[in-house]
Order: structure tokens, then sequence, then C-alpha cells
């Protein structure tokens, strides 16, 4: 009878220490359909479990992917940074983990310069125009988020020029040429506005 009691204890305590350890991991993304890896934290062998949004236990990833306690649990979306976490099987408690993936640095750069490119036309379509001072204005915006870009410069000085306020121009052609020497084109206007003006030093805007 004694030996019953125990195998019925022992038993039990099986059943609860499953119960323990039967959390599930709930995984979401934003956007959704990152791929998940899960590499082993000991050897780094990483293994594909499925796309966001997914639920799994913890179970069947300590078992069957990571093969340890202690793994990393890594989302890749193309187009995105990738996003690693360290995991551990905690005990009974459900685990949410929901990222927010940032667009790669890349992406971040064409976007932009594919911004830059269409405002740009939009300016030089305002100097066509002789909306000089719209155009001013625009080019103003995209200095603030675009600092290094010469041809900005560059067309505000083609708007100062155009609109007969040389100094300025000459100041802008000179900026231009300052920030990027092979931009020929500021180069011959400030070669050209500094001979035909005889405006050999910087002045003010």
């Amino acid at each position: 009878m004694t030996g019953f009691k125990i195998l019925s204890c022992c038993f039990i305590f099986l059943i609860f220490s499953s119960l323990a350890m039967s959390e599930e991991l709930s995984i979401k993304s934003n956007p959704e359909q990152a791929e998940i890896y899960v590499k082993n934290a000991a050897n780094h062998e990483r293994v594909k479990i499925g796309k966001t949004p997914l639920k799994i236990s913890m179970n069947e990833i300590v078992n069957n992917y990571a093969k340890s306690n202690v793994f990393v649990l890594e989302l890749e979306k193309d187009g995105f940074d990738s996003y690693r976490v360290l995991m551990t099987r905690t005990g009974s408690n459900d685990i949410e983990l929901n990222v927010n993936l940032e667009v790669s640095k890349n992406v971040r750069m064409i976007k932009d310069v594919d911004y830059l490119v269409s405002q740009l036309f939009e300016v030089q379509r305002q100097i066509r125009t002789k909306d000089y001072t719209s155009a001013v204005r625009k080019l103003d915006e995209l200095e603030k988020d675009f600092p290094h870009y010469s041809v900005i410069y560059e067309l505000k000085g083609s708007a100062f020029y155009l609109d007969k306020q040389f100094n300025k121009a000459l100041n802008y052609y000179r900026k231009a040429f300052g920030i990027n020497p092979d931009n020929r084109d500021a180069y011959i206007m400030k070669v050209y506005l500094e001979e035909k003006f005889n405006l050999k030093q910087p002045t003010d805007g």
C-alpha cells in the first residue's frame, strides 16, 4: 500500500511538473510575416520555427529546437533590421512578445533619396514658373533634413540668381561647391558671379 502511495505521489508530481513547464509563447510583429528562428545559445545552431504571428509551447521550442532552457529568438523580414532576444523557460507563465521591427538603414536611405528627388523636381518646376519664393521656402525645409546635399544649395543659388539677388546666389553657389567640390555647375556659377561682379570675398546673404 505504501509503495502504491509513493508511486501515486510520484505520478502526481510529474503531472504538475509537466504543467508547470508547459507555458505558451506568443510572438507578434509589426509588420507581420516575419520569419522566426530559434538559436541554441551554446552552439549557435539556428532553426526556423515559423512566421509571425505564432503561438507555440515553450516545451516544443526547448525539446524540439533549442535543446536547452536558454536560447536566442530571432525575427527577420526583408527590408527591416533583425530582432534578437535571449529567452529562458521561466515556469508556468505564458509569455507575449510584441516586436516593432525597424526599417533597415538602407531602405530608409532609399526612401529618403526618393523623397528628396521628388521634392527637387517640384523646386525646379517652381523655378521655371518664376515662383522663386516658394522654391526657396521648400529648399529651406529640405536643408533641415538633408544638410549635406550640395544640390539643395545649388538650386537656392539658381533661384536667387534668376531673381537677380546676386550676392545671395553667390553665397549659395559657394556653399554648394564647399560641400561638394565635384559639383561643376555650382563651381561654374561661383566663378562667373565672382568675375562678373568682382565679388572675391564671401558676402552676407
